[in-house]
Parts: structure tokens; C-alpha cells; sequence
């Protein structure tokens, strides 16, 4: 079964073939498979079963307590995949295209199809993230003590710090981070193998506020991967690790993400990795940074995807812009 549209043709009316695609598309559509197919277990249903209001379901779904797929883009695709699947079988009706085509408020994306606004901290509450990261002893009584709240603390620094997204930093290595800049920041040099195939090679910018508390823990991760004094070590080079050496789940994340921000105060729709990373590419903004260095530093292959950070740094632009107060003037004096 293809998951592409049927080829277009030329001027000459002759097939042209469409590209193959990429290894990371075909892991992602795998990856976004497995997840409806897994929930169809659970619904002890099978596709031939399902109907329009069973996928609404499933697109209405939450995990972890997060609702997962409210950006219309996810959404979409979703419905598209599942659509595609039905074609294949020759299904008519299509509950999928059902969907689809009525685009009403509780299919792609709410109201009008719009993705909603991005969730941004503001600076106040940046800071107040940063005082509520978890807190452990910097020189531990013995050399394993607290060496997961550092972790966890580093870990969300960094996601704040330099707007990665959670698949990139559990898939982090203590060799993807460089040595500072002059100005305090750190490069991270990411790479399709951090992702698991998903993204690709870009640099992101670790900022000098976040910097300190992610350099102490690269030097206490390399340390604790060694025997010390007889105690088993945390294997491998993942900066972020599982007790074992594995990569933590995202849903560990999710939780010391939502942690940090009840700790803090913070009351906002999404407490997860993503606001941080909206946070972190809103912030280059408003620092004067170009679309085009944000577009960069995340990673993203179209500009498209960067256009809604600055759409989120506009609205902020608007919102903060002073209000000029029109003062009549008063009379000039006779004297004067």
C-alpha cells in the first residue's frame, strides 16, 4: 500500500514518478500506525469495526494526562494515514473522509480548522521555572546521592534553555555537547541518531542562563558512568539516562516537566516539553533573533514551521507595546 498520493503527470500526460520516501517519514507514519493500532487493541476493535465517531475518539484520546493531538497539523495527518489505510481496503463509506471533509469542531482542529496559539512562559515565569527545578546537593555524602534530581534538573534546563524537543533530548549524548562560547552559550550538535532516524543534524544554542546547571551535570554523568568505589555505574553515554544506561520514556519527562511547573506556580493548558520549547524559540525573538536562526536551532526544514513562533512573537510584540497617551497641550503664555 502506497502513502503517497497517485503520481501527477507532465505536460506530455506521461506518470512522474513521486519521490521515495525518507526513512525518518516512513519511521514517523510507522510510529503514528502503531499508536491507533495499539488504542484499537485496547477498544477491542479492529479497522473494519471503527466508524467516524470511534477515530474522533481516538483523536480526543489523552495520555499521561496530556491531551496529545489538539494541532490540527497532528490531527490531519492522522486522519489522513487512517484514510489512506481504508482506500486501500477498499472500504466505502470512508469514516475517515467523513471526517475530513466536514472539518467540524470536534475532527481536525476545533472550530475553523486553526491550530491554537502556542502556549510561551513569559519571562517572570522562566524564572520562576528555573528557582522550581529540582533540587539535590551539589557534592553528595556518597557519589550516587541525588544523581536524578541533578539529572532531571539538567534535563529541563535544557529543554528550556535551548528549545529541544523531548525526542532529542532523551536520544542526547554527553558527546553532543561543545565546548561554550565566548558569550556563555553552548552548542548542541544534533543528529538523525539522537532521534531515532526522526530528525536532522542541526546545532541548537544552549543559553547562558541554563548553561551552568547542564555543563555540572555533563561532568557528574561522565563521572557516575565509571566504577566508583565498588558501586555499579550508570552505563553507556546517554546524557540523560535511565538507572540502567537506557533512554528515559517520554512520559517520565512529561512528568518531571509537569512537576516543575505545579512547583512553580505556573498555571498554564500545557505543562509539558512543548511549552518550554515554544518558550525558547519565542525568547529568540524577542532577543532580536532572525526566523531564520530559530528555523535553524530547532531543526525545522521549511520555514513554514517557524512562522507560528513568530506569529506567538508578534502577538507578545503587540500586547507589550506601550499605549501613547495623547496630551493636548497646554495654552502658551502672553509672558513667553
Amino acid at each position: 500500500m502506497s502513502l503517497r498520493k497517485k503520481p501527477s503527470v507532465d505536460n506530455q500526460g506521461n506518470p512522474v514518478k513521486p519521490p521515495e520516501l525518507r526513512e525518518s517519514t516512513l519511521a514517523i507514519y510507522c510510529f503514528m500506525f502503531g499508536k491507533f493500532s495499539l488504542w484499537m487493541a485496547d477498544q477491542k476493535l479492529t479497522l473494519l469495526d471503527l466508524d467516524a465517531g470511534d477515530i474522533r475518539r481516538f483523536l480526543d484520546r489523552k495520555e499521561d494526562g496530556m491531551r496529545q493531538l489538539t494541532g490540527a497539523t497532528v490531527r490531519r495527518q492522522y486522519l489522513t494515514l487512517i484514510e489512506r489505510f481504508y482506500k486501500h481496503l477498499k472500504v466505502s463509506p470512508n469514516p475517515a473522509s467523513a471526517l475530513l471533509l466536514h472539518r467540524d469542531k470536534h475532527s481536525v482542529a476545533g472550530a475553523g480548522g486553526k491550530n491554537k496559539e502556542k502556549v510561551v512562559l513569559t519571562p517572570a515565569q522562566e524564572k520562576a521555572f528555573m528557582d522550581a527545578l529540582p533540587d539535590a546537593p551539589l557534592k553528595p555524602l556518597a557519589p550516587f546521592d541525588g544523581w536524578v534530581a541533578r539529572r532531571d534538573r539538567a534535563m529541563l534546563a535544557m529543554m528550556l534553555g535551548a528549545g529541544l524537543k523531548v525526542s532529542e533530548v532523551i536520544g542526547l549524548y554527553t558527546t553532543n555537547i561543545k565546548k561554550a562560547l565566548e558569550d556563555g552559550t553552548v552548542p548542541i550538535e544534533i543528529s538523525s541518531a539522537n532521534t531515532g532516524g526522526t530528525g536532522d543534524r542541526h546545532t541548537a544554542l544552549l543559553r547562558k542562563f541554563a548553561a551552568p546547571v547542564v555543563l555540572e551535570w555533563v561532568v557528574e554523568r561522565k563521572r557516575l558512568s565509571k566504577p566508583i568505589k565498588g558501586e555499579p555505574c550508570i552505563p553507556g553515554k546517554l546524557l540523560f539516562p535511565a538507572a540502567d544506561g537506557t533512554a528515559l520514556n517520554k512520559s517520565t519527562v512529561f512528568r518531571k516537566s509537569k512537576a516543575t511547573f505545579a512547583t512553580a506556580g505556573i498555571d498554564v493548558d500545557h505543562t509539558g516539553g512543548r511549552t518550554l520549547r515554544n518558550t525558547h524559540a519565542v525568547r529568540e525573538l524577542d532577543e532580536g533573533g532572525s526566523a531564520k536562526s530559530v528555523k535553524e536551532q530547532l531543526g525545522h526544514r521549511q520555514m513554514r514551521s517557524t512562522m507560528p513562533y513568530v506569529e506567538a512573537h508578534n502577538r507578545r510584540v503587540r500586547l507589550n507595546k506601550p499605549v501613547l497617551q495623547l496630551v493636548k497641550p497646554s495654552p502658551i503664555s502672553d509672558k513667553e
